[in-house]
């Protein structure tokens, strides 16, 4: 049992393991990198040894980098332990049939009781609007990416129920900081009071979404109330860009993405909104769209001027969103701004090393006063969680970070 955890988080962390997770886990660092060591004290007990005090080190183990799976399995399939899953949760793999489907089913030896349900099928459906139509069909039961537009058609519904809750998660443009014209704190001050954000979250996100002020969302605790973020003022954005030298603009790549995401459900249409804002204040965006995981792999790359990208939290503390943002160490992995303020640096290290919670507050507010005043982002917007679902499906609860639980859920008659 404890061996299996050790072998686990060895693998992810020491390059000389025999089954190293090399490229697979680029988060590994920020959550499990501040181990040292790791034995096992007995069949049940495992020991952590950190480099330093680390105040997050507890949420960070219930994140899915910790997720222990089989180390007979790791061994036997290797690098295709991903098509053959080993572990103890509530359902067991049955089948995955790429781009199409997923099957499990019910665990008869789960350690907290059978599941209710004895199947479960994750179905691949791409389109928002075909998802929609299967739901109102009856040949799903609950779905993801809801446009906004259809939500007033899902209440209309009476076989349908929408499930709603704010969400702990941020959409934003990063700002290549090292990049001209964005290397200019004036200019980016500029990009962000160019965008009308009030008007993108009402009509755009069909006013499921809470105008981001700053980079944490108001749902997580150390959220600045005070911030006062970048209300829309073109002529504030003419101002600062004849400032800092650009008084007849500038012209610029912008990079989107095609498929909503749950922190942007209108997935390329919020890049021509951006577009034109920011033509009226001179500011000419082209917008290029890549595909999802060619964008991912260049926007660690640096490869990006300036690029739409989000966040959902994985354990509600604000180091997940701040460390992750703008520690200079996460350049190249999850500082997509490729942002650097030393002071930064100093305060987000003390704020992990303090386990008072008050105290790590006063740090974080203070962090996102810097952070704002830098802007390396265009903060955006936090979306509210929506999920369509059939009425007959009960005990199906949202959670914050988004994770999916059936064990529970069952099917009304």
């Amino acid at each position: 049992m404890a061996e299996a955890v050790v072998f686990d988080i060895e693998r992810q962390l020491d390059s000389d393991h025999p089954y190293y997770l090399e490229g697979s886990y680029p988060y590994a660092g920020f959550s499990l990198g501040m181990i040292e060591e790791v034995t096992a004290v007995d069949e049940y007990t495992v020991k952590f040894i950190l480099e330093n005090p680390y105040a997050p080190f507890i949420k960070n183990l219930a994140m899915f980098a910790t997720m222990i799976v089989s180390p007979e399995a790791v061994k036997e399939y290797g690098e295709d332990i991903f098509k053959n899953p080993v572990g103890t949760g509530a359902f067991k793999f049955v089948e995955w049939v790429r781009d199409d489907h997923i099957t499990v089913e019910a665990n008869e030896d789960y350690w907290d009781g059978r599941p209710y349900l004895d199947e479960l099928i994750f179905t691949v459906i791409p389109n928002n609007q075909t998802r929609l139509l299967e739901l109102e069909d009856g040949n799903i039961h609950l779905m993801e990416g809801l446009n906004p537009t259809d939500i007033k058609r899902v209440r209309a519904n009476e076989e349908l129920e929408l499930l709603e809750a704010p969400g702990l998660n941020v959409g934003y443009i990063a700002l290549h900081n090292e990049k001209k014209p964005f290397d200019n704190k004036q200019v980016r001050k500029a990009m962000n009071y160019a965008i009308n954000k009030e008007e993108i979250a009402e009509y755009l996100m069909g006013g499921q979404a809470t105008v981001a002020k700053g980079p944490l969302p108001p749902t997580i605790w150390s959220y600045d109330d005070s911030l006062e973020g970048y209300p829309y003022d073109p002529d504030e954005a003419k101002r600062l860009l004849a400032e800092a030298g650009y008084e007849d603009g500038f012209e610029f790549t912008l990079r989107t993405y095609s498929a909503p995401r749950s922190y942007n459900p209108v997935g390329a249409r919020l890049a021509t909104a951006v577009q034109q804002y920011l033509s009226q204040v001179g500011i000419k965006a082209n917008i290029e769209q890549l595909e999802w995981g060619t964008y991912i792999e260049e926007g660690k790359a640096g490869k990006h001027t300036a690029a739409f990208f989000g966040w959902i939290a994985d354990n509600g503390d604000p180091d997940n969103f701040l460390n992750v943002f703008f520690n200079s160490a996460n350049r190249g992995s999850t500082n997509r701004a490729f942002y650097v303020n030393e002071k930064v640096d100093q305060l987000l290290e003390a704020a992990q090393q303090i386990t008072d919670k008050a105290k790590r507050e006063e740090i974080y507010q203070e962090v996102q006063q810097i952070i704002v005043d830098d802007a390396p982002f265009v903060f955006l917007n936090h979306m509210k969680m929506q999920i369509p679902i059939r009425k007959n499906v009960e005990n199906y609860v949202l959670y914050p970070t988004n994770n999916k639980y059936f064990h529970k859920v069952w099917l009304a008659q």
